[in-house]
Formats: C-alpha cells, sequence, structure tokens
C-alpha cells in the first residue's frame, strides 16, 4: 500500500496518509517508508523523510513542534490484520483451514482443537492490543485519534480546510 504525505497551500507539511490526494500538494512515499521510523523535515520544496536515528533529539522535536499524529483506527484495525496474516502465520486460508477441520473432527459437538486455541489467542492478544493502542493514543495530548465512524467526514473535511480542495463538477470536454 502507498503512503503520502500531505502539504497545505504554502508548502507546509501537515500528515502522512495512505489514500491518493486528488488535489493539493503531495508526495508519494517510497514503498520502503515505514512512519515509525522516519520523520518528514521541512517544507513541499525543501524537505524530505528522514531516518529518527539520524536525528538529534533536538531536531525532531523542531520538526514536529507543532504537529499532532493523525491516526485512523481502520488503518490500525489493518495494520492488526498483516500481523495476523503475515507476522503470526495465520493467512486466511489458514484460519479456514482450521475452523473447517475443527467443525468437521466436531460435527456432532462442537469442541476446540488446539490449533484453533492457539489461532484464536494470537488472534485475541492482537485485538486486544489494538484496542488498547486506540485507547492510549486517545489519551495522548499530540495525538489526534479518528474512530472508523468518523473517518470519512474527517478525510472530507481535512481536505476541503487543509487543502483547499473543492469537490466542483468537472466539465470534461472531447478531445478534438
Amino acid at each position: 500500500m502507498k503512503n503520502y504525505a500531505l502539504f497545505s497551500e504554502n508548502g507546509r507539511f501537515i500528515g502522512f496518509t495512505n489514500f491518493k490526494p486528488v488535489n493539493g500538494l503531495y508526495k508519494e512515499m517510497p514503498d520502503s517508508f515505514d512512519p515509525t521510523t522516519s520523520v518528514y523535515t521541512g517544507d513541499y520544496e525543501t524537505g524530505g523523510l528522514k531516518d529518527i536515528k539520524e536525528l538529534h533529539p533536538r531536531d525532531y522535536r523542531e520538526a514536529n513542534v507543532d504537529k499532532k499524529w493523525v491516526l485512523l483506527e481502520s488503518e490500525m484495525n489493518r495494520e492488526a490484520g498483516l500481523v495476523i496474516t503475515e507476522e503470526s502465520g495465520y493467512p486466511l486460508f489458514k484460519q479456514l483451514n482450521i475452523i473447517m477441520e475443527v467443525l468437521h473432527k466436531n460435527q456432532d459437538k462442537i469442541e476446540l482443537t488446539p490449533e484453533f486455541v492457539k489461532m484464536y489467542d494470537a488472534i485475541q492478544e492482537v485485538r486486544f492490543n489494538v484496542k488498547a493502542s486506540v485507547e492510549s493514543y486517545k489519551e495522548a495530548p499530540r495525538a489526534n485519534v479518528i474512530a472508523k465512524e468518523e473517518e470519512r467526514l474527517f478525510i472530507e473535511k481535512y481536505t476541503q480546510q487543509q487543502l483547499n480542495i473543492k469537490d466542483e463538477p468537472v466539465d470534461i470536454q472531447p478531445i478534438q
């Protein structure tokens, strides 16, 4: 999934997003971009990504002194899905195979297999950690957690206010 750096009309860095803006100033981030290890310093013209390890603490604070993180709950859920399917080794087909095995082995009664219990425990741990992270970020003074139900409204409001994007119809003329 691609990530993009968003900028205000005057070129000031606003934040990162995983949707491609239709208007306004933005830069496409490299495929290797990791928002937990990189920070954008500077503005649209002169700025760029820097590894957090390369910055002195003072530089990192100055680069981010007045910025809040924008955390989309659905993005955190997507990351949890990646942890479950890739890092924990439970891709969807494997989850389904384990569930089918449980149902097939226990046609007359439901009894959990060790594989099911192991998968269930791993998934529950990831879900608990994501929920705890969301609640923790909600309490952080420099974070602005956007709930799933509010994301579309936030993005629409954000792009209209920060990037001055107008939702006016476009008149498309045929090429002559």
